[in-house]
């Protein structure tokens, strides 16, 4: 079992470590945010999914543009953003593969205009079956010039069958009916071959495979497109990863030297003065009961956001959505933007994403994010200080340690003797790096493993130096051990033998 010193010592250690892995942590943050990573990472992603035309037109669609951080005069310097929302991404894809199909867009304006007449009233059937006929020609002419013989064809089929519907007895309001529900319609039922002319063979066989997986469900087919896009996702946050590893390391070495953090240096003045190692106790100790309180604080179903970052969060709805429709999104605090501000649903949906931008502020706001349309609902964000002010707090808590740590001009001898004296000269930085090299190598290493993962095992250790020694049991009476019987004795005979020879 350790000794208490050890344990304090220990405790001590992991609590400088927590401290500069904040730091490192903060200042990748502030350096992705700085260069738009997450966002150029996402965008190369996409352009890899979809080639380089299709992530333009994505990319260009307000759905999408909307969610960006930059303003549209700077559109064209801007990474786009830093999240798209699953959901979004299959509307827009849907909404592209359809204007890939320009003529599917005129028929429908056409008909839409026979709906908009038969509902003005003062017309009848027949005019409005021989404006169809009038209008058939031109839509033939159109569709065959800039669709695919296969959409071409099936358009065609429907709008004759349409006249001819149209020819049979009805009223005004069946004839609008009918050709309403054609133009609602239009969206799904030609899918398989809309897809089919598109003249990118990758996104052709792509967009295939996701259309029979889903039998022809429209619906399913926009979940798979969700899917693949989530799958792809996740490949990217693998790349994004991999390469913050190395961006990690080298602010964890950095913060190690600047800082001059050394972690042997630490255990030997922790090991010396055991004042200071009941004090940086102490203070780890309070760290670690304050941090789980604020997170506690921060409530059942609220979401924690760094001011100044862009946050994706899901908000849950009071009742699934009754109907299909629109969401609308909006934020009781100023300085917290929605990106986009509406969302599309389906009915029995439970939930939507949502992804805020927020002004950076050096102080904390709850903010509360309503759902009202299709369906409603909100959900609160704690909205923490700026990842500046973070930086700066944390950077002032390990330099109130009352630790060897930091680099001093005018040192006195105990702090030349720690090697805390600024290098005069050639030889004295050689000498310093030969004093802490080892300590800060460790110092980085460690601060490469995450101040989750050193918060974890900070609780972990004070946990284990709070358990005291198990509380002695009382001694218990000997067992008592059934006298032999003799033959022919019965237990009852044997007993008060057995009492008789103790008296």
């Amino acid at each position: 079992m350790f000794g208490s010193g050890i344990l304090d010592t220990i405790i001590g250690l992991i609590f400088v470590f927590l401290l500069v892995s904040m730091l490192v942590t903060i200042s990748n943050e502030l350096i992705a945010g700085a260069l738009h990573s997450r966002a150029k990472w996402l965008r190369l992603g996409i352009e890899r999914l979809l080639g380089s035309k299709w992530a333009q037109d994505l990319y260009a669609h307000p759905l999408i543009g909307s969610t960006a951080p930059s303003p549209a005069a700077d559109a064209a310097r801007s990474a786009g953003p830093s999240y798209i929302a699953s959901r979004s991404f299959a509307n827009v894809l849907m909404a592209l593969l359809h204007d890939s199909a320009g003529s599917v867009r005129e028929v429908r304006r056409t008909l839409q205009h026979l709906v908009t007449i038969a509902s003005d009233g003062g017309t009848s059937v027949e005019a409005l079956r021989l404006q169809l006929a009038e209008s058939l020609p031109r839509v033939r002419a159109l569709i065959t010039a800039h669709s695919h013989a296969e959409l071409a064809d099936a358009i065609s089929r429907d709008l004759m069958a349409l006249g001819e519907r149209l020819k049979a007895p009805c009223t005004v309001t069946d004839a609008q009916a009918d050709i309403q529900h054609l133009v609602d319609s239009m969206q799904s039922r030609y899918v398989r071959q809309m897809i089919d002319g598109l003249h990118d063979k990758r996104m052709r066989q792509v967009l295939l495979a996701l259309f029979d997986d889903a039998q022809n469900d429209v619906e399913k087919f926009k979940e798979n497109i969700e899917i693949w896009f989530n799958n792809s996702m996740d490949r990217i946050s693998g790349w994004y990863k991999r390469r913050a590893q190395w961006v990690v390391a080298a602010l964890a070495v950095t913060a190690a030297v600047s800082m001059n953090v050394d972690a042997v240096l630490i255990v030997k003045h922790l090991q010396t003065y055991p004042g200071a190692r009941e004090s940086l106790v102490a203070q780890a100790k309070a760290f670690a009961e304050r941090t789980p309180a604020t997170s506690a604080a921060s409530g059942a179903g609220m979401h924690r956001v760094t001011s100044g970052d862009d946050y994706k969060g899901v908000l849950t709805f009071d009742v699934p959505a009754a109907s299909a429709g629109a969401v609308n999104l909006t934020s009781d605090t100023a300085g917290v933007t929605l990106r986009p501000a509406t969302m599309l649903v389906k009915r029995g949906d439970r939930q939507v994403e949502f992804n805020v931008s927020t002004v950076f502020s050096d102080t904390t706001a709850t903010a509360t994010i309503n759902a009202a349309g299709a369906a409603e609902g909100s959900v609160q964000l704690d909205v923490r200080q700026g990842l500046p002010a973070q930086f700066s707090a944390v950077q002032d808590k390990l330099a109130d340690l009352g630790l060897p740590i930091g680099w001093v001009w005018d040192a006195t001898p105990t702090q030349v003797k720690n090697g805390q004296a600024i290098p005069r000269n050639v030889n004295d930085g050689v000498d310093r790096v030969l004093q802490h090299f080892l300590g800060w190598f460790i110092t980085a290493l460690a601060a490469t493993l995450g101040a989750p993962f050193w918060f974890d095992m900070l609780n972990r250790v004070i946990s284990i130096r709070s358990t005291g020694r198990a509380p002695e049991e009382k001694p218990k009476a000997p067992k008592e051990v059934s006298t032999p019987l003799e033959p022919g004795q019965s237990p009852r005979e044997a007993d008060r033998v057995a009492a008789a020879q103790r008296e």
